[in-house]
């Protein structure tokens, strides 16, 4: 029973490991084409949910400081964002 545990954990690690790769890879692809660096767009390159993707360690470790960043640059961006009315004034 052990052993099979154990098993089970070294496939879950090594899928892990794979899954690093795979959203290394998608992650240079999304650069390279321009395509902002997202949690959605990693996971859409990557055919998995962002539910699945969180279930591995090493994977989580890549893609949450993503998601991190990029709440916190949407933060700053309509931090100075100015909001103009209909007759092009603006409205306080």
């Amino acid at each position: 029973m052990e052993d099979r545990l154990q098993q089970r954990a070294q496939k879950k690690q090594q899928r892990g490991k794979e899954l690093a790769g795979q959203v290394q890879t998608a992650i240079q692809e999304l650069v390279a084409l321009g395509i902002a660096v997202t949690q959605v767009a990693i996971s859409q390159k990557v055919g998995l949910s962002l539910c699945a993707l969180r279930q591995y360690p090493l994977v989580k470790k890549i893609i949450v400081p993503i998601g991190e960043h990029n709440r916190h640059n949407r933060k700053e961006v309509f931090k100075n964002f100015t909001c103009y009315g209909a007759s092009g004034s603006q409205d306080v």
